[in-house]
């Protein structure tokens, strides 16, 4: 059987993209001029609404 497409889940199954994410993270920061965050403060957050308070 021929596939044409696979799919897989690539975030901390084949590789840690804790680097990637805290980048975008910060990024989406910068241009809407709010501070930063260090890594571990991005990383605990599992969902919108415990992320919100890094804004405040």
């Amino acid at each position: 059987m021929k596939y044409s497409t696979i799919i897989f889940d690539f975030d901390y199954t084949l590789a840690d993209a804790t680097n990637g994410i805290v980048s975008s993270f910060n990024y989406a920061f910068s241009k809407m001029d709010i501070q930063e965050c260090d890594r571990e403060s991005i990383k605990k957050p599992s969902d919108y609404h415990s992320i919100k308070h890094l804004s405040n």
